[in-house]
């Protein structure tokens, strides 16, 4: 009965998706995502007492896991892509990290407490709001969610966190202010879909400011598991193109990989590359 039940509702999500696209289309009423767009849209969302860590975080949704449909929470999407970047850092073993797009800086801190060898940590956020909520956390850290996430007891999180250099800076991540090879390994988490026709120059700034390693976890035209994401892609007017254009813009690809855990609407993927020409000893 409660597979009947979720099958159906994701028919109704699927459906939803198709009457937003021709509504939109005979309306001429697309969205045009732009800088002002999402500036506007996130400044709103990091600009909230709680910093964002609320709404949609808690809400219970239909999500695929391995294949699977479950209820879970956005929290649960943070964590599958927290936890993904993890593994990918783990191989890495950098001694310093660049998130492209910080937001509230919920990530760098996760990630800091999962990774502690790793003293450096730089965020750079383009609202003024997000720059604000970070610092917050830094002080007042969330920790119900830093123990889902991180599945530490609070007392190793602070421990661990009373260590680590966390820095955030306002920036845009099409000219970023760092000098070449600033970074062992740069990362963003969905922060390229806010930019379907700038993500080469976005590509190209993660290339130049990395020594060794770029990570992406982004909705690739790979990750997407049928039509109807793509469509839900083109209708918002998400980033939905190719693992293959990091390429034009001088990485190398190392793996791609899907996340286990998405999204019903749309799906993400984590892609590690590698800048051209970075090898070894640089």
């Amino acid at each position: 009965m409660l597979r009947d039940r979720r099958s159906q509702s994701v028919q109704s999500i699927y459906w939803r998706i198709i009457k937003r696209a021709v509504k939109r289309f005979l309306l001429r009423g697309f969205i045009e995502r732009d800088g002002s767009y999402s500036t506007e849209e996130y400044s709103c969302l990091w600009g909230n007492v709680n910093g964002g860590l609320g709404g949609y975080w808690r809400r219970v949704v239909l999500g695929w896991q391995d294949g699977q449909l479950i209820l879970c929470r956005g929290l649960d999407f943070q964590k599958a892509g927290i936890q993904a970047i993890s593994r990918a850092i783990r191989g890495a073993a950098p001694g310093s990290v660049l998130e492209l797009g910080s937001g509230n800086g919920f990530n760098l801190l996760a990630l800091s407490v999962l990774h502690p060898e790793i003293k450096k940590w730089q965020g750079v956020e383009f609202t003024k709001s997000g720059i604000a909520a970070s610092e917050k956390f830094k002080l007042e850290p969330p920790f119900d969610a830093l123990i889902y996430v991180t599945e530490l007891p609070r007392e190793e999180i602070v421990r661990r966190l009373s260590k680590v250099r966390l820095e955030f800076c306002e920036g845009n991540v099409l000219a970023l202010s760092f000098g070449d090879r600033s970074f062992d390994f740069v990362f963003s988490h969905l922060v390229i879909e806010q930019m379907p026709r700038t993500y080469p120059k976005a590509f190209a700034e993660a290339g130049r400011v990395a020594r060794h390693f770029v990570c992406f976890v982004e909705g690739f035209r790979e990750a997407q598991k049928n039509i109807f994401q793509l469509i839900h892609l083109k209708t918002c007017d998400y980033f939905r193109s190719s693992v293959s254009v990091v390429e034009q813009a001088g990485l190398k690809i190392l793996k791609f990989e899907h996340l286990p855990l998405n999204k019903i609407g749309q799906s993400a993927g984590l892609l590690l590359c590698a800048p051209a020409k970075a090898g070894k000893g640089s």
